[in-house]
């Protein structure tokens, strides 16, 4: 489905138009910043996200820091990923993957020493690092090409234009995006009155898309174990107080 037909049935709900009206000039380039902004905010929302990519990428040796987009030095089709579900290393020459924890970012930060070398890297800390690339620093540094798995949030379709084509999966999206857009536009459209019904069946639509996505892995967070109790770590080599 193209952008400008998802608006205009979006429109249609809320009593703006009818069938076979072109869509075209500034109401349309308005509900089509509207659906940018909504898809943005379906981006960062876990239960809105179909699944994660578990995608492979090779560690380069001794190179700490790694870029992740569309031009990174992990290429990914999406921009940046808002969140890492999970990571797991392959050592070069071995079959078990053994997990690759976070860093927080005081963590990362009281970390001295980052210059620590090894065959795989332990840990990581994941930050943003411009508008499409996020970036992660290793630690140890891998000295080996061992390959990472890492989880990664399945992208939604961000529309350009009236013309990007909205390719919707299977399980509910399309109903989801055409109501939620529509109560979204009642008021830039200035519908006196909310359909009835449609804040109720936007919800429901939605509520379809987190039931099908509740098994999709949550954003991985640092081991506060690590930091909740006194005492020697020797994974970080230095002293975690209480």
């Amino acid at each position: 489905m193209l952008a400008r037909d998802l608006i205009r049935d979006s429109l249609l709900e809320i009593g703006v138009g009818s069938i076979g009206d072109d869509l075209d000039g500034d109401e349309a380039d308005l509900a089509l910043r509207f659906l940018v902004g909504m898809v943005d905010a379906f981006q960062a929302d876990v239960g809105l996200l179909e699944f994660n990519y578990r995608v492979p990428f090779a560690c380069v040796p001794n190179q700490q820091a790694r870029t992740i987009g569309p031009t990174g030095d992990f290429v990914y089709a999406g921009s940046r990923p808002l969140w890492i579900a999970s990571m797991m290393v392959t050592p070069v020459g071995e079959d078990v993957s053994i997990p690759v924890l976070p860093y927080s970012p005081n963590e990362w930060a009281d970390q001295r020493m980052k210059s620590l070398t090894s065959e795989w890297p332990w840990r990581y800390h994941y930050e943003k690092y411009s508008a499409t690339l996020g970036r992660f620093e290793f630690w140890p540094i891998p000295t080996t090409a061992a390959v990472l798995t890492i989880g990664i949030p399945f992208p939604l379709t961000t529309p350009v234009t009236l013309d990007t084509d909205l390719a919707f999966r299977p399980g509910g999206y399309l109903e989801a995006w055409r109501l939620n857009l529509a109560k979204r536009l009642v008021r830039p459209f200035e519908r006196a009155v909310e359909p009835a019904n449609l804040r109720e069946d936007a919800e429901k639509a939605i509520n379809v898309i987190r039931n099908m996505n509740h098994e999709s892995p949550d954003p991985v967070r640092f081991d506060g174990s690590l930091t909740t109790r006194g005492g020697y770590d020797i994974i970080s080599n230095q002293y975690q107080a209480k």
